[in-house]
């Protein structure tokens, strides 16, 4: 099969780039299968860096069939090798690209929270968890897939134009735009949500400062994050565009807040998936505030690693905080589900636009930056 001259450069992007990768290095690359034409340019690329590739390739098929069959002890167990293989790790490239994006649909919601709490210890040797592990280099990055693309709504050739357009870019110049946002957002007292009828919501940055995402966790990239004080959140918001998590389409999802929880909640499709969700430890508090501001991508793909960077939005994560330092966007909240939802501010379709302001002062409106 030959790859497309624009995955090759990507792949270099992602080695020379994103994730540094140094002689000596030994450098996990996991995805599925559907992937592995990229996954060994990746490869191929950190060998010759006089590095180490380790390649895992599965299948959403037996992924679910995992979920759906293992006994409860199975679900639950964390074999040594892998927690020992995390820590030996320097990198770790994760490609996203899914054959059937949609393979967790009906699943048990219970078995699938068991499942990702029974991997937070190597979440946490991975991303870093604010205590001994401080985290190793690593990456998600997109690669065009059939399954994607039907979940998108696009061809395959439309859907690489995106990918390749949002990740093939010249990163330290958008990092230095996004600069002006982070200046903007910085231990900012209030933070005024607003779309009329739809979101009224205030949330506080005080004392916390923002992380510019410019391709060195994920790619494409494009925000600018911040983890809001805890019990700040106050008013109500809603998100016009359906949120996927594990195999699960949630359509006209309303949160209303009070002193930084929950206290009402809503949705037009599966609503008892989110429900279930909201039972979770620490999810009714937002543990992120994302600022989307990748110019590549326009439309919304049903693709978080995508949808959370398109300029013109912000998403919300209910649940975990990152555990990085509170200047750096980190938080405070504790929670196994880390959930970004994608809060439409452009005037597009039937959205009537939106206006963000920061301390009284407006920043942004229908999406655009007035600094």
């Amino acid at each position: 099969m030959k790859l497309d001259e624009r995955a090759k450069e990507l792949a270099r992007i992602v080695v020379d780039y994103s994730t540094e990768v140094k002689k000596g290095d030994l450098v996990a690359i996991n995805g599925e299968v559907i992937a592995l034409p990229f996954m060994e340019e990746i490869a191929r690329s950190v060998i010759d860096k006089g590095a180490y590739p380790v390649l895992q390739a599965g299948t959403s098929e037996m992924a679910r069939y995992f979920i759906d069959h293992a006994a409860d002890e199975q679900l639950v167990r964390l074999p040594n090798f892998m927690v020992e293989r995390a820590k030996e790790l320097d990198v770790n490239i994760s490609v996203v690209a899914q054959e059937n994006p949609m393979y967790l649909s009906g699943a048990d919601p219970s078995r699938i929270s068991a499942l990702q709490k029974s991997r937070l210890p190597l979440q946490g040797i991975i991303l870093g968890d604010g205590k001994e592990n401080k985290g190793k280099r690593w990456l998600g990055v997109g690669y065009p897939a059939e399954g994607d693309a039907r979940m998108a709504g696009m061809t395959l050739s439309e859907y690489a134009d995106v990918v390749f357009g949002a990740t093939n870019i010249e990163w330290t110049k958008e990092a230095e735009k996004m600069k002006k946002v982070k200046d903007a957002f910085d231990n900012a007292e209030d933070v005024h949500i607003y779309v009329p009828g739809l979101t009224d919501l205030h949330l506080s940055l005080k004392g916390r400062g923002g992380e510019i995402c410019d391709g060195k966790f994920n790619m494409p990239d494009g925000e600018v994050f911040y983890g809001p004080i805890e019990d700040s959140a106050e008013g109500f918001i809603t998100f016009a565009y359906p949120a996927v998590r594990d195999g699960n389409l949630v359509e006209g999802i309303r949160l209303e807040y009070r002193a930084g929880e929950v206290i009402a909640h809503s949705a037009t499709k599966n609503h008892n998936f989110l429900e279930a969700m909201l039972a979770l430890e620490g999810v009714k508090r937002i543990g992120e505030l994302g600022i989307g501001c990748n110019p590549g991508i326009t439309r919304y793909m049903k693709n978080l690693l995508f949808d959370e960077k398109i300029g013109g939005t912000i998403h919300l994560a209910i649940g975990m905080s990152y555990p990085v330092p509170l200047d750096k966007g980190g938080g405070l909240n504790q929670s196994p589900l880390h959930w970004d939802i994608v809060c439409e501010l452009r005037k597009l379709g039937n959205n009537p636009g939106g206006q963000i302001k920061v301390n009284g002062n407006l920043v942004q409106e229908n999406g655009a930056w007035l600094f």
